[in-house]
Formats: C-alpha cells, structure tokens, sequence
C-alpha cells in the first residue's frame, strides 16, 4: 500500500526528542543493539499498532501513555490494556455498555471469601476467578464453603 512500517520492540526500544522531532528506537534482536539512526514519527501521519502484552511491564505502558499524550493515536490504548487486563474490570466495563454478566462480587480481603459469598446470594458450585490470567488460567470450580476459604487463602499467600 505503500506506507512505512516499523517496529518498535518495547523490551529495550524508546522514544526521544530530537530538535522537536519524535524518534523511535527499537531493540534488533539478531544484531544485539538499539537503531539509534530510528524512525521519525509524528501524530499527524503515524498510526501506531500496540500489539502483545504489554501489561507485564509498567515502562511499556509508559511509552503508550508517553505517545498517546505526545497527540499519537494507539491502537489499542493503554486505558484498552489495562481494562482487558484485569477481569473485573472487563465485566464492570462491559456491564456499563449494557452486556449482561454473571452475578460477581470482589473478595477485597482473605478474610472476607465467606461474606464475598453470601454477597453473591448463590449457591455452590461457583466460578471464582483471579482478576488476571488468561486461556482458562485463574478460573476455578469452587464447590463448597471450606473450599472457598481455603483457595481464597492460598491465592492471597501468592499474590
């Protein structure tokens, strides 16, 4: 289509300033180094893709912030990432759109698994989920109260 494509790499890639001007860098893998010549970009003609998981790192979602306030249009934003990152607020996102989602409730406290529960107003079984995972990782089939407490533990002692 003739446009010019480059790929920043957030892991060791930036941006700079240079006499006004918006460079990237990425980080060349195969040849261990930063392009340090980069590639200019500038709100009014660049689009930029955000690809991957980014929210494993906070500096990667500095730089999409960084751009975004620099007039760049991100697809997706920051604010897509961390709300698709985190599944109560995926629901409460969605809920506010008018999709209908499943009675939840926020276990805010270890010791709160049990008031959590009579909250939900259900009955056993359960799905509880972390609030991050993806591919089905994080989603457990919770069949009674003892069993509710106890991986509610558990899950607070990694987290």
């Amino acid at each position: 289509l003739g446009f010019d494509a480059y790929t920043l790499e957030l892991d060791g890639g930036y941006i700079s300033t240079i006499s006004g001007k918006k460079i990237a860098h990425t980080y060349d893998r195969k040849k261990k180094k930063i392009d340090e010549k980069g590639f200019q970009i500038n709100p009014d003609d660049t689009l930029v893709f955000v690809r991957g998981s980014i929210t494993t790192r906070y500096a990667w979602l500095d730089t999409v912030t960084q751009l975004e306030r620099a007039g760049f249009c991100c697809i997706n934003s920051r604010h897509c990432f961390e709300v698709c990152h985190d599944k109560y607020r995926t629901m409460l996102f969605l809920a506010e759109a008018g999709l209908r989602q499943p009675k939840t409730v926020l276990i805010a406290h270890k010791n709160e698994s049990t008031k959590a529960f009579e909250e939900l107003g259900s009955n056993y079984p359960v799905i509880l989920k972390t609030v991050t995972g993806s591919h089905g990782v994080g989603v457990l089939f919770i069949e009674s109260e003892k069993n509710l407490v106890a991986t509610v533990q558990i899950l607070y002692k990694l987290d």
